[in-house]
């Protein structure tokens, strides 16, 4: 049962545009969220040292330096560098 009704006089432009400021605002506040959450499998996912390097347009040198520096963390599985996608994409966020 609705318990309150409220009748407002707006023109159909009027209700157009503010569905459309309604559906622009939760959209954008939908998209802010969806960047923040990564999906689950990211959380885990390594990528190489050229797939790091790439997504943050930096150098090796670059990697291997915010290594030195614990900027960014790298793990190395036998003589291999790696990068766990979210350390990443949270760099990546944070220069944004």
């Amino acid at each position: 049962m609705i318990e309150n009704i409220r009748l407002i006089d707006l023109t159909k432009s009027d209700l157009i545009s503010l569905i459309q400021q309604t559906v622009a605002t939760e959209f954008q506040r939908f998209s802010n969220l969806m960047k923040t959450v990564p999906k689950e499998e990211e959380q885990t996912k390594i990528i190489t040292r050229d797939e790091a390097a790439k997504l943050l347009n930096v150098s090796h040198t670059t990697l291997w330096k915010w290594s030195k520096d614990k900027i960014l963390v790298a793990r190395k599985i036998n003589s291999r560098v790696y990068y766990l996608k979210n350390d990443v994409l949270d760099k990546l966020n944070a220069v944004a």
